[in-house]
């Protein structure tokens, strides 16, 4: 079950024109792909999560100029 409360009234009129169903849509695909997420055992070790826009390269090094 989704639920959503319009705060203005542009959301209520977004709403109106389909906003909800395309919000649904993408609830469900996201509750599917977590799913397969934790119900499916991955024939390769997951891959680890890194740090958007890290450059090992480019880091501040701390006490060596």
């Amino acid at each position: 079950m989704l639920w959503t409360e319009p705060a203005t009234r542009l959301d209520a009129f977004k709403e109106s024109f389909g906003a909800r169903r395309w919000l649904k849509r993408q609830v469900k695909v996201s509750l599917s792909r977590l799913r397969k997420i934790f119900e499916e055992r991955p024939e390769a070790p997951l891959a680890r999560a890194t740090i958007a826009g890290y450059e090992p390269a480019k880091a501040a090094r701390f006490g060596s100029f």
